[in-house]
């Protein structure tokens, strides 16, 4: 009887991987797990710095838009000093140069309900922050303080950032600047104009519009106006008081 005869590589016993195809395996498998954590990792970074920025932005706009309000709230608010309150004098406050001015808001917004004294200007950066200035909205209680025009700042007790990394700021206003009597048609010839600077006390008046012209780190330039809505009249406004 023949012999049945079975091919060589069947007559052989089943052998496992060698040891360099599982180093291979090995190197091949850690590096897929590496580039797929790699990978996650920069999404992650990627979607976390895209949060933060959107949150800035929002953060950012809020701002604007809440100082803004408090900005187009400006509010005819009277009040007088030692000299003039003997002769029943009072002056709009509203006190403005070229790097920031100081009102009375009707709408404030750290101290709803109320007027409330406040102040929009130009400060320095924080110290350690990248390069730039801040402009910033500082807001004080009417209720605990009494306003005057010489020698004197409210009790600012709050503060918002309106915008950072600012170069420069130019704030003028338009008002009026004086007003002279037309002995021709015998009436007053009121002279309006733009303005660096706007002192209520000196002008017995409000400006009418405010120009803020900020300028970026990166060189853009802004430019916003605010109407001063007029008949924001308030005529018991707080004395001077030593």
């Amino acid at each position: 009887m023949a012999k049945t005869r079975y091919p060589l590589s069947l007559l052989r016993s089943p052998a496992g991987f060698t040891l360099i195809e599982l180093l291979v395996s090995g190197v091949i498998v850690s590096g897929m797990v590496f580039l797929a954590f790699f990978s996650m990792r920069l999404f992650l970074n990627e979607w976390e710095h895209r949060r933060l920025g959107d949150i800035r932005e929002l953060a950012a706009y809020r701002g604007e838009t809440l100082v803004r309000h408090a900005l187009e709230g400006i509010w005819e608010y009277y009040v007088t000093d030692p000299l003039a309150e003997r002769d029943g004098a009072f002056y709009p406050y509203f006190k403005g140069g070229s790097q920031g001015f100081a009102f009375v808001t009707a709408s404030p917004i750290f101290h709803g309900g109320d007027t409330a004294a406040a102040e929009y200007l130009l400060l320095p950066g924080e110290e350690g922050a990248a390069g730039g200035g801040r402009l910033v909205y500082r807001e004080a209680a009417l209720t605990s303080d009494y306003l005057r025009y010489h020698d004197h700042a409210p009790a600012y007790d709050r503060l918002l950032e309106a915008a950072t990394g600012i170069r420069t700021v130019r704030i003028r206003y338009f008002g009026l600047l004086e007003a002279k009597w037309d002995d021709q048609n015998e009436t007053i010839r009121e002279i309006r104009q733009w303005t660096d600077d706007f002192d209520g006390r000196e002008r017995h008046a409000m400006p009418e519009l405010i120009e803020i012209v900020t300028t970026a780190e990166q060189g853009e330039e802004t430019v916003r106006t605010i109407r001063i809505k007029a008949g924001n009249t308030h005529k018991g406004g707080l004395l001077y008081r030593e």
